[in-house]
């Protein structure tokens, strides 16, 4: 059996207040948003929430996975503000899969951060498919 660990960004991420991170190993959600009040400009991304998701995170992946999934290499990560950073440098150096998404926006930071270990793929089940049987030595 695939053992999964890792978070899914859920919600209206839209509204400042009803995005979540998703732990997929034990269901558990993280508050993506913190409320600011009415006229507040300051980001609302709730940075404590994510970095407590991002702990649990590296528990799952020190009791053992075969894959690591996390939502996204976003705004956090880029600026290098923590956010899921440690992470995904838990999975790499324990030598899982990782498999995320990277806006266009963030994916000078992204190569920055991860070259030479990341390849990318389309949006596509069978090149998904293709990665995951090469990353685990697997021939189809």
């Amino acid at each position: 059996m695939l053992r999964i660990a890792g978070l899914i960004e859920c919600g209206n991420c839209e509204a400042a207040t009803d995005g979540y991170l998703f732990n997929i190993a034990d269901g558990r959600r993280f508050r993506l948003f913190q409320e600011l009040g009415a006229g507040s400009v300051a980001c609302s991304l709730d940075a404590a929430s994510v970095i407590e998701a991002s702990e649990r995170v590296r528990a799952d992946i020190a009791l053992g996975c075969d894959l690591v999934v996390l939502s996204k290499f976003g705004k956090l990560e880029a600026e290098n503000r923590s956010g899921l950073i440690p992470t995904f440098i838990a999975a790499m150096e324990a030598g899982i899969p990782i498999l995320t998404s990277v806006s266009p926006k963030y994916a000078n930071a992204w190569s920055e951060f991860a070259a030479p270990m990341f390849v990318t793929l389309p949006p596509d089940i069978a090149a998904l498919d293709a990665w995951w049987m090469s990353a685990n030595g697997l021939v189809r």
